[in-house]
């Protein structure tokens, strides 16, 4: 009976090994968001998750520091670590402005403008509250991926002026007729009619 059992494991080991029962080979997962099976709302959905939660941290922080709320020291020096800032700067970087880069390409394919304009409008917050709060940030080197690793800040001002062009181009893009995200059409229109 042992030989049994014994002659088993060995033929079970030798059919295991000896064919490729799986495909190793995938360089994609199926399970990712990609460009190719990424959709408008979906991305959209997804900026402004990120958006809630970098408005909620940015403002909570600002108005400490504006004694609003509760200050967690007595002096401005002790009362943040740099490392409290790194969700904000990540959310931003590495979170927002890639997926609405990559959202304003889908919806310019699509014929998508007020999906366009809204995330110029959110990208302009962004980046104005970027430089509210850390001085000279990255714009022009940031998001270009290994050809830019360490992407070289630029001064407040050019951040300001490229977020008011921002805002410019949303103004011009938005259309009251067409296509609004979720519950931003009243809104919208609104923002439109009132410049």
């Amino acid at each position: 009976m042992k030989f049994i059992y014994k002659s088993m494991v060995v033929m079970l080991a030798f059919v295991v090994t000896s064919c490729e029962m799986f495909d190793l080979e995938k360089q994609d997962s199926p399970n990712a968001v990609t460009p190719n099976n990424a959709g408008v709302d979906f991305l959209y959905n997804n900026i402004q998750l990120s958006f809630n939660s970098f408005y909620r941290a940015s403002q909570g922080s600002g108005a400490a520091l504006a004694r609003q709320r509760v200050f967690s020291s007595p002096l401005y020096q002790t009362g943040y670590q740099p490392t409290a800032f790194d969700g904000r700067w990540t959310t931003a970087y590495a979170g927002l402005l890639p997926d609405m880069s990559a959202m304003e390409a889908l919806a310019d394919a699509q014929g998508l403008p007020n999906y366009v304009a809204c995330s110029k409008i959110l990208r302009s917050y962004v980046l104005t509250t970027l430089v509210d709060m850390f001085g000279d940030v990255p714009l022009t080197e940031a998001n270009q991926g290994t050809d830019f690793i360490s992407p070289n800040s630029n001064p407040g001002d050019q951040v300001y002026a490229a977020a008011e062009t921002l805002l410019d181009e949303a103004l011009a893009t938005l259309d009251p007729n067409g296509a609004f995200p979720l519950c931003y059409a009243r809104f919208t229109r609104n923002f439109i009619s009132h410049p």
